[in-house]
């Protein structure tokens, strides 16, 4: 039977349309050759991103889903988590990139000031910010500003919920080791908390109080103790206790460059952006420190060092100073570091160094 011209026109437009659909969905369909070639990209994204130390804090974890999604089958999904990787690679790149510009804009950073330069500018700064504090009270942090907060924290301090640590950091310190020698042939005393971190020639590397344990103990024929955890945390404390109420006294030596260079990159570090927030470290214990974020309160620069370890209420025991710049940089979607990393030590040299004749009033307590 013959049709009207219109509806043969009408069946061939259809029969068109679904022909350049069907091939337009054939053409467009992704394979695992596509989403190796993205993930691939990603991956060389990642080891650059590693290598210059500014990683993004979930963005392995985008690209571990892409890498599930594929050996699911699932390749659509599977490029677009690799894309999503790749970008955040990028940005992590380009914000190291940005933050040598950004640095030049930051009243406190200056690259070629000494340490002392530096001490003196910043004490300056939070002693005008703060003019009724005495210098003892910055190591007591947001709780001599905050005078509600100050009242419970008090009220903690008469039963402190670290004592129990340092009463088995005390054990430990005179328990000797199987070669019948203790802590006490390692160490001048057990109030040496003031002088770490140290600047240690041999290695030509910061070196922290955690360090020069597990060094005593391995000098000693004894296995090194685990980071930021345990018995470690527990010598820690004791040593705080035994040295509180002496002056923090760090000493970045002037006659090794490495040292001053070891000093510069932690002070880099504390002042560079970084993560998704693209926060820095200075950007809430400076201006901001006084200021409520949410519930809690930004203590200053000055004088945050001189705690720790600390007992925090919110993690329900003790924790070291590199666990709480690993919770800095998680908040802020950065990539943390490990603990007693290189990049964690010379942030600490910095950052203890600016609290110089600060008292050290370790270990602490708070929220």
């Amino acid at each position: 039977m013959n049709l009207p011209f219109t509806r043969k026109f009408i069946l061939l437009y259809i029969l068109l349309i679904s022909s350049v659909l069907i091939y337009s969905n054939f053409a467009l369909a992704v394979t695992k050759d596509d989403v190796n070639a993205v993930y691939k990209e990603a991956e060389q994204l990642q080891k650059k991103s590693a290598s210059i130390g500014n990683q993004w804090r979930d963005t392995a974890k985008v690209l571990k889903q892409s890498q599930q999604a594929a050996d699911n089958g699932q390749y659509e999904k599977a490029v677009r988590l690799a894309k999503k990787a790749k970008t955040q690679y990028t940005l992590a790149i380009k914000q190291v990139d940005a933050n040598e510009a950004y640095l030049k804009s930051v009243p406190f950073y200056d690259a070629d000031a000494t340490p002392e330069q530096d001490v003196k500018i910043i004490q300056a700064f939070f002693r005008e910010k703060f003019p009724k504090l005495p210098d003892k009270e910055f190591a007591n942090g947001f709780y001599a500003m905050d005078p509600i907060m100050r009242v419970n924290w008090e009220a903690i301090e008469e039963f402190p919920p670290y004592m129990p640590t340092v009463e088995r950091g005390d054990t430990l310190w005179k328990t000797k080791f199987a070669n019948g020698k203790s802590y006490n042939h390692c160490f001048t005393s057990a109030s040496v908390a003031t002088n770490y971190p140290r600047w240690d020639r041999e290695t030509g590397e910061v070196e922290t109080l955690p360090m020069t344990i597990n060094r005593c103990r391995e000098a000693n024929a004894e296995k090194p103790l685990k980071y930021g955890k345990g018995e470690m945390l527990a010598l820690q404390a004791y040593i705080a206790y035994e040295s509180r109420g002496n002056p923090t006294k760090v000493v970045v030596p002037a006659d090794d460059p490495r040292a001053l260079d070891a000093y510069k990159q932690g002070k880099k570090f504390y002042f560079s952006r970084r993560g998704q927030l693209n926060m820095a470290c200075y950007h809430c214990h400076f201006d901001n420190a006084g200021k409520n974020i949410r519930a809690n309160v930004l203590g200053p620069a000055l004088g945050q060092t001189t705690h720790w370890p600390a007992y925090r209420s919110k993690w329900g025991d003790m924790g070291s100073l590199h666990r709480r710049y690993k919770g800095c940089n998680k908040q802020v979607r950065a990539k943390p570091f490990d603990f007693q990393s290189k990049e964690y030590r010379n942030l600490e040299y910095f950052h203890t160094f600016l609290s110089n004749g600060i008292p050290v009033n370790g270990p602490g307590a708070r929220f």
